[in-house]
C-alpha cells in the first residue's frame, strides 16, 4: 500500500515539474537532477524497507497481553479500593464547586496525600474520570497539579 502511495508521489512530483516547466517555455530546465532525486528517494525508502522488515503476523498477539485488561483478585480490591477514595475526594471537590479556595485546600490536604501514594497517576486519572460530568471542576484539578 505504502508503495503505491509513494509511486503517486513520485509521479505527481514529476507531473509537477512538467507542469512547471512547461509554464516557462523561456527557460530550459534539465530534468535529470529532480528525476535522480527522486530514484534516490525511492532507492532510500526500499533499501530502507529490506533493512526493517515488518513485523511477523505471529507477534502480534503477544503484544496484545501487554494491554490486556487482566486483573488479579489482589489487583479488583486495589482498583475498587482506589475508586472509593477517589470518590470521597470527588464528593468534598463537588461540595465546594462554587469555591476556588475550597478546591484548593480540599486538594491540598487530601489530593496530594492521595496522589502521591498512587504515584504512578491513576488516581488522578480517575478522578478525571469521576469529575468527566463537571469539566470546569475537572480543569480545576488538572491545573492544580
Amino acid at each position: 500500500m505504502m508503495k503505491r502511495v509513494w509511486r503517486i508521489s513520485d509521479a505527481a512530483q514529476a507531473e509537477l515539474f512538467l507542469h512547471r516547466s512547461s509554464a516557462k517555455p523561456k527557460t530550459l530546465t534539465n530534468p535529470l537532477p529532480i528525476l535522480t532525486k527522486i530514484s534516490t528517494q525511492r532507492f532510500i525508502r526500499e533499501l530502507y524497507a529490506s533493512q526493517n522488515p515488518k513485523p511477523s503476523s505471529f507477534s502480534f498477539p503477544n503484544i496484545i497481553g501487554l494491554f490486556a485488561n487482566k486483573w488479579s483478585c489482589a489487583d479488583i480490591r486495589a482498583r475498587e479500593d482506589l475508586c472509593v477514595k477517589v470518590s470521597l475526594l470527588r464528593d468534598e471537590l463537588l461540595q465546594s464547586v462554587d469555591d476556588a479556595d475550597e478546591i484548593v485546600r480540599v486538594l491540598e490536604e487530601k489530593g496530594v496525600s492521595l496522589f502521591k501514594i498512587h504515584s504512578d497517576g491513576s488516581a488522578f486519572v480517575e478522578l478525571l474520570n469521576q469529575l468527566r460530568s463537571w469539566p470546569p471542576l475537572a480543569i480545576e484539578v488538572f491545573f492544580f497539579t
